[in-house]
């Protein structure tokens, strides 16, 4: 008899374990899990956020999970790819954080690229009926805003300083350097905020009440300021005024201004063109060089731009109007990238 009770007591006991292990995540005979029908039964909205995923493997429904949940972190404030690289070097700048902080900062980065998402768990699986396979993604509310805080307040220790350093910068081309830089680390820190105030608005609070003074619309400000007192001139022999006009018109977008006299920075230059005879009925080539040099107010070149093509057209008029728009797409892409590269080349 007492062998019988002591049979009985421990099938009890495996049913009461088996129930508690089941009931966070499963409802009904099946296992089906609770989130499947209601993921805030199992993952409070309170305490996280949450999104579905179906597809027909494992790896098919977190991707689906995982971009669900992107949308929710959908960030209104445009970052450029530009500006995402240039953050993503600046944070390696020193060699003062480790590795796990680093690859943090590259992963909030790809955050705000709408690549992938940054601290994502999944669910337990389940597969139903007709083998489709559900999982869940999500994310702990705290312990994301917790690493958010961290990058951010580190972000506004950086701004800080490149701040303090303009204050003593007379050289016009290192105050940019120091602003621009400024203000590409300021402009991820208002897409995080962004993304902070969804995931834990009590976080977003702290950390705008206790960096109050950094306000990025003022350091736009100050970066436009300082953009304009970088004079630019642009003079390119051989050309008929075009290419000068599109290196001019790069140089305006930048926020410099263009002057005819003492400038800080100028850009000198040589076009060349010439006829290609590739032996095409009905077709005309024209061949192409550019050469520009850019040279900072102490005569030293730092930027130097070469590009060469060759284009083709029912007349030579017709294949010279095609070069002049590839021309067009090396001065706009290529010079602007290279400034930008040399401005924050100073930091190091």
């Amino acid at each position: 008899m007492k062998k019988i009770c002591l049979f009985l007591l421990i099938i009890l006991m495996s049913l009461m374990l088996v129930s508690c292990a089941g009931s966070k995540g499963t409802t009904g005979s099946k296992g089906k899990p609770i989130w499947v029908d209601n993921p805030a039964a199992a993952y409070p909205e309170k305490n996280y956020l949450a999104a579905r995923g179906a597809g027909d493997t494992r790896q098919a429904a977190e991707d689906n999970a995982s971009g669900n949940l992107a949308r929710i972190f959908k960030s209104e404030i445009s970052v450029d790819q530009t500006t995402r690289e240039r953050y993503s070097a600046f944070t390696k700048l020193g060699g003062s954080m480790d590795e796990t902080l680093q690859t943090d900062m590259d992963q909030i980065v790809k955050v705000l690229a709408g690549e992938t998402l940054f601290n994502i768990k999944f669910s337990e699986t389940y597969t139903d009926e007709m083998g489709r396979v559900h999982v869940l993604a999500y994310l702990d509310r705290k312990e994301t805003a917790d690493i958010y805080r961290d990058k951010i307040s580190a972000n506004y220790e950086k701004i800080e300083f490149l701040l303090k350093d303009t204050e003593s910068a007379s050289d016009p081309v290192e105050r940019y350097a120091l602003l621009n830089a400024a203000h590409a680390m300021s402009t991820i820190n208002q897409a995080m905020l962004e993304q902070l105030n969804f995931i834990h608005p009590p976080s977003h609070s702290m950390l705008t009440a206790e960096y109050e003074s950094i306000n990025h619309n003022s350091i736009s400000q100050k970066r436009a300021e300082a953009a304009k007192a970088l004079t630019f001139s642009v003079n390119i022999s051989g050309d008929d005024g075009r290419v000068a006009s599109m290196t001019s018109e790069t140089i305006s977008q930048m926020g410099f201004p263009l002057v005819n006299q003492n400038p800080a920075v100028r850009i000198t230059g040589t076009i060349s063109y010439e006829d290609v005879d590739l032996q095409r009925d009905n077709m005309e080539f024209v061949g192409w060089n550019l050469n520009l040099k850019v040279t900072g107010p102490d005569g030293a070149v730092f930027v130097e731009l070469d590009a060469k093509g060759r284009e083709g057209g029912m007349s030579q008029e017709a294949a010279r109007r095609i070069a002049l728009r590839e021309i067009g797409k090396n001065v706009g892409n290529k010079l602007e990238k290279q400034l930008t590269e040399y401005f924050d080349s100073r930091l190091k």
